[in-house]
């Protein structure tokens, strides 16, 4: 068994030139190597503590359009996170028209085509509430051990978002 907090799914986008951290769950006191695949590569070991938890450091990757892939493997399970890439990540909270589907932009034909081209992705994350904040915030574990639930990825592979009025 092997869960990743929810954040890092396929087509995520990772903080670009920064050392960035993995949690995670799998049986208890089990070792856990980690491969970052790409234009530029990494392994990572942890061992889980005696709940499960771990937590995999990894040192900074340039960002770029370059897809990278995640694997993580523990004993003889192996868990890989595809169509990864690294750049800047920009939260957006606090305000109910950040909810607002991007058909509604005034420029949705330019946000689109830079969308189309690859040059940004985004998530809806979930508000979680944790009892670390009092309030949901992306990335946290809560204090009993929950990982963040999965998130899916709007990216142009997917072809799930509506540009159209």
């Amino acid at each position: 068994m092997i869960e990743i907090n929810g954040y890092f799914t396929d087509g995520c986008v990772i903080q670009a030139d920064e050392n960035f951290v993995v949690r995670g769950k799998t049986d208890p006191d089990a070792a856990i190597t980690a491969k970052l695949c790409g234009k530029q590569n990494q392994i990572v070991n942890a061992v889980a503590d005696h709940c499960g938890s771990f937590a995999l450091e990894f040192a900074p990757v340039k960002g770029g359009f370059s897809t990278y892939s995640l694997t993580f493997c523990v004993n003889g399970n192996k868990k890989t996170i595809e169509n990864v890439l690294f750049g800047d990540v920009w939260i957006g909270a606090g305000q109910s028209n950040l909810e607002l589907e991007l058909k509604y932009l005034a420029d949705k034909s330019e946000v689109f085509r830079e969308y189309s081209e690859g040059k940004f992705r985004f998530t809806d994350v979930p508000n979680v509430k944790s009892r670390y904040n009092g309030s949901g915030f992306f990335g946290l574990t809560e204090d009993d051990g929950e990982l963040m639930p999965p998130v899916v990825w709007n990216t142009p592979e997917n072809k799930n978002i509506d540009f159209e009025t």
